[in-house]
């Protein structure tokens, strides 16, 4: 697998060059016992800080909001998600992501950890 990384926030991170495609860890999908409904996902090509809010997800009464980790630029939504939203709990990293983004700033990365950090994180929830 290639090299994965992880928020505190529950987001995962694979990064080729300086371009972040960035998903909900299987944890945080794992916490969503109902169906989502409607996923919102931010414009492509806007800029966004470190920690915008940038789309929200719903399911049943709740919702939850969706952050970006990282500064940079918007390049792509994981269109299938807006069609068909719930099948982001039954993908694989291939095809669950919400975005891809340029960043800006690569020393943001150093915020993230390993899959056994993210792994030993959890254990302490």
């Amino acid at each position: 697998m290639e090299d994965i990384r992880f928020t505190k926030e529950h987001y995962y991170i694979i990064m080729e060059n300086d371009l972040a495609t960035v998903g909900l860890s299987d944890y945080a999908l794992s916490e969503i016992k109902r169906e989502i409904t409607l996923i919102e996902l931010p414009e492509i090509n806007s800029l966004y800080n470190k920690n915008d809010q940038i789309g929200s997800m719903f399911f049943g009464d709740d919702d939850l909001e969706l952050y970006t980790p990282f500064t940079g630029e918007m390049t792509e939504i994981n269109e299938n998600l807006i069609n068909e939203p719930d099948t982001i709990k039954n993908s694989t990293y291939d095809d669950n992501w919400l975005f891809r983004m340029y960043l800006t700033d690569m020393e943001e990365l150093q915020d993230t950890m390993s899959e056994d950090e993210y792994n030993e994180y959890l254990e302490n929830l």
